[in-house]
């Protein structure tokens, strides 16, 4: 077994590192049953070494991981080390304490990572591209950019390696082809099913691969697509969604999934969320659906008690049913142009009459909702003068 921390401290004790280049090219062969790091734990591993009048390349090759990493030699200061491999297999650890305890070790050199195939846990990404550039207390990452057949995204950030505690800052832009399937990967579980979207994000937490909730700051901002939310039930917005004009397209083409699946269909969610001590906050998340639209309010607690404090105002899409409704009662067709006309003069009105405004409080696993009154627009402006 080759455990990495004790190979490296006897390579450095026997090849010294002279003024941030290797002083002497050591020549490696090696046959290994198993090699664990704190990120990986790879078997049947060959390790062999090459050099030329620039480089010295370790070759690694085993089922887990297949790629060389390439260190410069001379005196030509800042030059990076090149790792490039074909293959890649994160998925090996024990536990996850063994991640939440790793962190980045120092290096004299730049570091120009390029992976076609990472395969980490049941995830497989492809195409993976960094720069890491070690800075006085840590690692600046630049250029990160990956993807697999659910998600692109590109990142940058800091990781600061103190003694006290690690903190890292990162932002970046991601496109999610199927956000269940993406959180799955990652042993992560989401009441949102067959949606896409795009997110963006800047955020800083401290605890390294363990993030401290009480730290996270920052923005995040998302718009998803065409899905469904788990554990919510329209009840009645079922039959309205049926009889609605305006979804009368997705019933000529047969599309009742947001009547027969499981769950609340939007088309769109957008909004931006704000992190700051432990509590992430938000003036505006919205959420539009066939049966209704909602937007959300308020703020909610990541860690400690995990608290809700929230409103959210609800406005079933109902003004589109009237006509067809008034219709199938009367049996008369002018009876239903008579409404549609009347519906699109008094829309605003007839949708303001319907609206509902809930407060939710308690905790994110056992929120409660209480209906509050609606305060209509003309009325408000009037008690403000």
């Amino acid at each position: 077994l080759l455990r990495t921390q004790e190979w490296l401290a006897w390579y450095a004790r026997a090849f010294p590192v002279s003024g941030k280049t290797l002083a002497t090219p050591p020549f490696v062969h090696l046959n290994v049953n198993a090699w664990q790091g704190p990120l990986f734990q790879w078997s049947d591993v060959q390790l062999q070494s090459q050099s030329d009048a620039h480089y010295w390349a370790l070759e690694c090759v085993s089922p887990d991981a297949k790629g060389k990493v390439a260190i410069p030699l001379g005196g030509k200061s800042g030059q990076p080390v090149y790792a490039t491999f074909d293959t890649l297999v994160l998925s090996g650890l024990n536990t996850e304490d063994s991640l939440s305890s790793w962190r980045p070790a120092p290096a004299a050199w730049p570091i120009h990572v390029s992976v076609q195939e990472l395969r980490w846990k049941e995830s497989n990404f492809q195409d993976i591209k960094a720069k890491l550039l070690p800075i006085q207390d840590g690692w600046k990452l630049q250029n990160v950019s990956v993807q697999n057949g659910d998600i692109t995204g590109q990142l940058q950030g800091v990781w600061h390696s103190q003694a006290a505690d690690d903190r890292i800052a990162l932002e970046g832009t991601c496109v999610v082809k199927n956000i269940a399937h993406t959180l799955a990967s990652f042993n992560l579980d989401t009441a949102i099913r067959d949606a896409s979207g795009n997110f963006q994000w800047h955020v800083a937490w401290s605890g390294g691969m363990s993030p401290k909730l009480s730290t996270i700051e920052g923005t995040a901002q998302a718009t998803m697509r065409k899905g469904r939310i788990l554990g919510f039930e329209p009840g009645i917005g079922r039959i309205l969604g049926l009889l609605s004009v305006s979804n009368i397209q997705r019933r000529l083409t047969l599309d009742f999934r947001d009547i027969t699946k499981k769950g609340f269909s939007f088309d769109e969610i957008n909004g931006k969320v704000d992190f700051e001590q432990g509590w992430v906050k938000t003036d505006k998340l919205s959420l539009k659906g066939p049966i209704a639209n909602l937007i959300f309010t308020g703020h909610g607690e990541l860690g400690g008690k995990r608290q809700l404090e929230a409103e959210m105002l609800v406005s079933p899409q109902v003004s589109g049913t009237l006509p067809l409704a008034a219709t199938l009662a009367s049996g008369n067709p002018a009876v239903g142009i008579a409404v549609w006309v009347f519906n699109k003069v008094l829309s605003k009105e007839v949708n303001e009459m319907m609206q509902y405004r809930y407060a939710i409080a308690g905790t994110w696993d056992a929120p409660t909702m209480k209906e509050l009154e609606i305060v209509p627009e003309n009325k408000a402006t009037h008690k403000q003068k």
